[in-house]
């Protein structure tokens, strides 16, 4: 059987030549071109999994400002009035099956006995102007500048469940602010904040700022080093009887599963608590930012993808109706011949389905030395794109919206230009799944042309 298949295929090399790198071409672009849309896709999750399951509830300043500019403009006749964050959001979003834990900040500010860090900038301290801001937090390290790695404990700990239930009076303070009144851990420092409330800090913790201060500050309590972190109950408790006792100033909500978030903010935007106003912010103009060289590789591999499936499948389907054709006749003589349909069928299905399979074989060692090299150059071919792309936003975001947040937000931020590929199991059995259709069609034509090959034919034109 081996033997007589080997000699219809030898009987015409051209068309099983041709056949074989059809196939093989097939095969080969598919795989490559799905595995590389199929890993760019992945290694945007992997983005967006190292980057943590953040979302922040923020007021949209955008959105304000925007209003606020219409109503002076004389568009609208409502003023526009401040959103707050309230505790009735964050305890709704806190019963989301998505939410594992969250951090509410509340900010505060007061004056102290022990000196403050000073700029050339910054305006001798009087009555009037606090020297320290006082930030409060659920855990230290939920505080966005402790998240964010722009600041690190270097010394101590920070505050425990226990210290923020109980409205603990303990402080973490700046490394500069230590040096600068010879303060260690177990310390304990008199604060008074602006509504009056004295209270007595124990130093439990000393951290060290990445960054430095830049531009005209003009008070003190403005300045980095002049911050102290204490828990969010004992910044509350600073505020006294103030109205604004309870005003949030930040909340994050940390999912399960980072690749839920876009699906938690879709479901929380359908609910019937009011979002207007407010935003879920996940990090997105950074994630966008980083990933954008991905998100154009798997857009531009993606529709060569279909092209390559769809024009390699119709032609090889082509190829083995046209060559049905001409076994028909060939069935008609090997009956003449005396054989029986099941060796007929033999000789006549097993020449194209084993070139099928050899191009199956051969298209998986040609993918897995593909796959790596087109999607590095496919990748390092977008950067003109995302360099425009990321320019264009840069200047939109300037022209119109608030300068505190969007794509403002990650100008530090270095796009992706690194893409780790490889040959997904699904593209491998989507490729079988190719193999065993047109081996089907091949089987289906042979048995269409033992059927109808008439051997009577064959008599005739012998006669």
């Amino acid at each position: 059987m081996l033997k007589y298949t080997l000699k219809n295929i030898m009987r015409v090399p051209f068309a099983s030549i041709v056949l074989f790198l059809i196939v093989t071409f097939l095969f080969t672009g598919f795989m490559v071109t799905f595995s590389v849309a199929r890993s760019a896709k992945q290694n945007m999750e992997d983005v967006r999994i190292e980057m943590g399951g953040r979302v922040n509830l923020e007021v949209d300043m955008e959105s304000f400002i925007n209003e606020l500019i219409k109503y002076q403009e004389g568009s609208t006749t409502t003023q526009p009035s401040m959103k707050r964050l309230e505790w009735s959001q964050i305890e709704y979003i806190l019963r989301s099956e998505y939410v594992q834990d969250y951090n509410v900040t509340i900010e505060g500010a007061g004056k102290s006995p022990i000196k403050h860090v000073t700029l050339e900038s910054t305006e001798e301290s009087n009555e009037n102007n606090p020297d320290f801001r006082l930030i409060g937090d659920t855990r230290l390290e939920y505080n966005s500048d402790f998240y964010y790695k722009e600041k690190y404990l270097v010394e101590g700990r920070g505050y425990t469940e226990e210290e923020v239930e109980n409205k603990a009076q303990v402080a973490i303070l700046d490394r500069r602010l230590a040096d600068l009144n010879q303060l260690k851990i177990g310390d304990v420092i008199e604060f008074t904040s602006v509504e009056g409330v004295d209270m007595n800090l124990e130093i439990i913790g000393i951290y060290e700022d990445t960054i430095e201060d830049t531009g005209a500050i003009p008070v003190s309590y403005m300045v980095r080093a002049n911050a102290i972190y204490v828990p969010y109950t004992t910044a509350m408790e600073s505020r006294g009887d103030a109205s604004y006792k309870d005003l949030i100033t930040e909340t994050a909500f940390f999912l399960k599963d980072p690749l839920k978030i876009e699906e938690f903010k879709n479901k929380l935007y359908r609910t019937t608590i009011q979002f207007k106003g407010y935003l879920l912010n996940a990090d997105d103009s950074i994630y966008e930012k980083k990933v954008l060289p991905l998100i154009f590789t798997r857009l531009m591999i993606q529709q060569p993808a279909i092209i390559i499936s769809i024009i390699g499948f119709a032609l090889s389907v082509i190829f083995i109706l046209f060559a049905s054709f001409g076994r028909k006749k060939t069935a008609a003589a090997l009956k003449v011949m005396g054989y029986r349909e099941k060796r007929i069928f033999g000789m006549l299905f097993t020449d194209i389905a084993l070139i099928v399979v050899f191009s199956f074989v051969l298209s998986l060692i040609l993918s897995f030395i593909f796959i790596q090299p087109v999607a590095e150059n496919v990748i390092l071919s977008t950067r003109n794109t995302v360099d425009n792309t990321i320019a264009k936003l840069i200047q939109n975001a300037a022209e119109n919206t608030y300068m505190g947040g969007g794509i403002l937000d990650s100008l530090d931020v270095e796009p992706i230009y690194e893409i780790s590929a490889g040959l997904k199991p699904s593209a491998a059995l989507i490729a079988l799944c190719m193999v065993l259709a047109l081996s089907v069609l091949q089987f289906g034509m042979c048995r269409w042309a033992i059927h109808t090959g008439d051997p009577m034919i064959i008599k005739n034109n012998h006669e």
